[in-house]
């Protein structure tokens, strides 16, 4: 599998360098050679021919190379005027060719290099074919008998074949960091009858030396040209074969990255993780020496499918913000086992299928899933354990935060021997810069899909964290809070806006849950929650901060609709500027209306306290009563804000009203020096009936009593619903003892309205009326219900227990 990120072996520099060098030291001994020596300088023709010849060049399929007719000329100039005069016939090949077919990655140094290996080739091959020949070059001397230059042509051409491909192959692995024989045997073993064709061809010149003139080259083209086009034809079927070879290397490479991203958008993980997982193990694979080719593919496919097994596990427990338990770690377990099936399926040619089922064995025999034990564990699953952990820990994931590089090695080499091969752990931490700088490349360009990550679960398994709580095991006191939760559920919850209402249910928690800090979130309807109430310690400063769905503690809560239990609350602040550190354990629970969550109730607490299941059923039962209460009110705001000052069953104003009317109407009684009386009308027997035929029943009474009082008051005086049983009304202008009047009235209407069949005579709304007057009885709105209140000698205007509905109604008419 190709990948561009790899840089080139260290070696690379040293020999590309050292090549050149060498090689131009070479061309500067031939041309001095030439120079001082005796050798024909028709030697110069032949050089001339070989430049203009080297555009009929053959690319090698694979590899920047190409094989040239021209190799005939360097090696007839070789045998007819000596190693010098080849080996610059073929620096000049080399050049010539360099520069006609040069592209982007045709560098100088690149030519330099071509010139070089080639002109040494030439020399030392020309040498070895003079010693085993004992003669000197043989332009103008006397023929050699054919049977005589056989061998040492054959040499000639082997050489200089070895030489020069051996060369070439040698630089491109350094390169690509990949093997040298693979190299040679996949692009140039296969060359070799084009070597010897020239030699052969140069051999021929050599016995008829006499008779070398302009015909027999004349006569020779042909034969060179025949060479040429024969094998530009075969090169051209191989050229297409491996194009085609590559193009499904290509397909093969992008199915297994983009069934790696696939994995890493269900575990909500970057793409990033597994191109540095990649990284990671490939470096380490170098280091350990290993240079077989499907070794590295297998490593490599590994390291990016090693998770693959991932989409047999449910995502909410893939991005759980916090500590798997026991159920829910064997059930991530079966990841490994479960990727060795996906991948056997697809049937590498490689081992990938065996790495990723043993990427989670430990050293000391205690992983899994076949609990393998030191060297019995394959090498690339014991590579990859050390690549995936040492990014898992550097990174930040749903229940963890990132770590800096030093407490990384710290953790991983804490138990030496345990996890991790000892050898090859230190072996990537002595390494650990450059395969740090390696990672960092590769993780770039990460690509970005633009859609949301959404699994919907028509059916909903119950949550794993532990039994299910049974109401005999609550503690005591905590059915009867819950009851009247229900009851102000239906009661006075459906009179009150969204502010007072979570201010109430806060009141209730925090009689059943100890908490330091609490927080209803609820739905934005964009992906995020925002804090819609705040109690407790921090309240000020996470007032109105909002968190995405399926992140930190509460958003996980949200998008999976389970709850969660004591999770780190620095993974709900991550993204918060306040100190809030103190904050060590939490619970949160979604609030479910027809299985969709509008938000969750969310609360933390401070050292030493831990959260137990029992606290968890406790807030899921009461997410569960108050749900559909918070949505109701939530929806009855957002669609007509100025609704929340009327009551839905009556279609009077509610207690805020008084906050607006109250003040006005005692300053005006004031100025004028008039009498102002408050009366309170109280159905005490309402929760019976209520009992006895539902809250719907009730609404209807109540309607009819709101009539009656209606038609029978002056249209300036104010009548409100106060709380669940009550009434208010404010007669203007009216002193005590006329209020009481119109009380006594009153009552009697109510008792004496027409009522719904279903009661009965025996089940009638019943009434009592309570009075106070301004100034006498008080001067403030507060002041006069109180005291009208008392005066009603009823029971309670709330219901039992009630405390947090009081206080929400008095701080609603100050």
């Amino acid at each position: 599998m190709p990948d561009s990120t790899k840089a080139p072996h260290p070696a690379y520099k040293v020999y590309l360098y050292g090549m050149i060098v060498l090689g131009q030291g070479t061309i500067i001994f031939c041309i001095y050679s030439l120079l001082f020596g005796s050798v024909e300088y028709r030697w110069l023709f032949l050089a001339s021919l070989t430049a203009l010849t080297s555009v009929f060049t053959v690319k090698i399929p694979g590899i920047e190379s190409r094989i040239s007719v021209a190799e005939t000329f360097v090696f007839t100039n070789l045998v007819l005027f000596g190693p010098a005069a080849g080996a610059l016939t073929a620096a000049l090949d080399a050049l010539t060719g360099s520069l006609r077919f040069r592209t982007h990655v045709r560098k100088l140094e690149h030519t330099l290099f071509n010139m070089g290996a080639m002109a040494f080739s030439a020399l030392v091959s020309g040498c070895c074919f003079f010693l085993l020949l004992g003669k000197e070059p043989l332009f103008g001397s006397s023929s050699v008998d054919l049977w005589e230059i056989i061998f040492p042509v054959c040499v000639l051409a082997l050489t200089y074949y070895f030489l020069n491909s051996g060369s070439v192959a040698a630089i491109v692995a350094l390169e690509r960091r990949t093997n040298i024989y693979h190299i040679w045997c996949d692009s140039f073993l296969w060359t070799s009858p084009a070597y010897l064709s020239g030699a052969s061809i140069a051999g021929l010149i050599a016995v008829n030396t006499q008779s070398f003139t302009a015909p027999i080259l004349v006569l020779i083209v042909p034969v060179i040209l025949v060479v040429y086009f024969t094998y530009k034809t075969y090169l051209d079927k191989v050229a297409e074969h491996v194009s085609h070879l590559q193009e499904v290397n290509t397909l093969y490479c992008l199915t297994v990255e983009s069934l790696a991203l696939a994995v890493d958008v269900k575990d909500q993980t970057t793409y990033g993780h597994v191109r540095r997982v990649r990284a990671y193990a490939l470096g380490l694979a170098r280091l350990c020496g290993i240079t077989d080719d499907k070794v590295l593919m297998a490593i490599e496919t590994g390291a990016l499918l090693h998770d693959i097994g991932k989409l047999a596990v449910d995502d909410c427990i893939l991005n759980k913000p916090a500590r798997l338990n026991k159920q829910e770690l064997e059930q991530m377990k079966v990841h490994s086992a479960a990727g060795d099936e996906i991948l056997r399926q697809i049937q590498f040619p490689f081992p990938v299928a065996e790495l990723v089922r043993h990427h989670h064995e430990r050293y000391d025999g205690t992983g899994y899933p076949d609990g393998l034990k030191g060297d019995r564990i394959p090498l690339g699953a014991r590579i990859l354990v050390i690549a995936d952990t040492f990014d898992a820990i550097r990174s930040n994931r749903p229940y963890k935060r990132e770590h800096t590089l030093q407490e990384t090695i710290e953790i991983m080499q804490a138990e030496p021997g345990k996890i991790y091969d000892p050898h090859l752990l230190q072996l990537f931490i002595d390494n650990i810069e450059e395969l740090e700088i390696e990672a960092a490349e590769a993780s770039k360009n990460v690509p970005q899909l633009s859609f949301q990550k959404c699994f919907e679960k028509a059916d909903q398994p119950p949550s794993s964290l532990d039994p299910i709580v049974k109401h005999g095991e609550l503690p005591t006191g905590v059915v009867g809070e819950l009851i009247r939760l229900q009851e102000f559920t239906y009661s006075l919850g459906r009179n009150l806006n969204l502010e007072d209402l979570l201010l109430n249910l806060e009141c209730r928690i925090k009689r059943l849950l100890p908490f330091t800090t609490c927080l209803f979130y609820l739905d934005n309807g964009d992906h995020t929650l925002h804090v819609a109430h705040a109690a407790g310690k921090f309240a000020e400063v996470l007032r109105g901060f909002t968190v995405l769905t399926g992140k930190g503690i509460s958003g996980w809560v949200a998008a999976y609709r389970r709850p969660m239990l004591n999770a780190d609350p620095g993974l709900e602040f991550l993204e918060h500027e306040a100190d809030l550190h103190a904050l060590s354990d939490s619970l949160a629970t979604p609030l479910l209306v027809d299985n969709n969550c509008i938000g969750t109730i969310s609360i933390f607490a401070e050292a030493p306290h831990s959260y137990s299941v029992v606290h968890l059923r406790m807030l899921e039962l009461v997410a569960d009563l108050t749900a559909p209460l918070v949505a109701e009110t939530q929806q009855r705001q957002l669609q007509d804000p100025d609704r929340e000052l009327a009551d839905v069953a009556t279609g009077l104003p509610k207690a805020p009203y008084l906050a607006l009317v109250g003040p006005r109407a005692i300053a005006a009684a004031k100025a004028s020096d008039s009498p102002l009386s408050i009366l309170c009308l109280d159905f005490y027997n309402l929760p019976e009936l209520a009992d006895l035929y539902g809250f719907d029943a009730c609404d209807l009474i109540l309607n009819q009593a709101a009539q009656q009082l209606r038609a029978h008051l002056r249209e300036n005086d104010p009548l409100v619903r106060y709380g669940y049983q009550a009434f208010i009304v404010v007669l203007l202008g009216t002193r005590k003892e006329q209020a009481r009047n119109r009380a006594q009235f009153l009552v009697e209407r109510v008792k004496n309205m027409p009522h719904p069949e279903f009661l009965g005579l025996q089940n009638r709304l019943d009434c009592r009326a309570g009075v106070s007057t301004c100034p006498e009885d008080g001067t403030t709105v507060n002041q006069l219900i109180r005291c009208a209140q008392q005066a009603a000698v009823s029971p309670a205007i709330y219901l039992p227990g009630d405390v947090a509905a009081n206080k929400a109604q008095v701080v609603a008419v100050k």
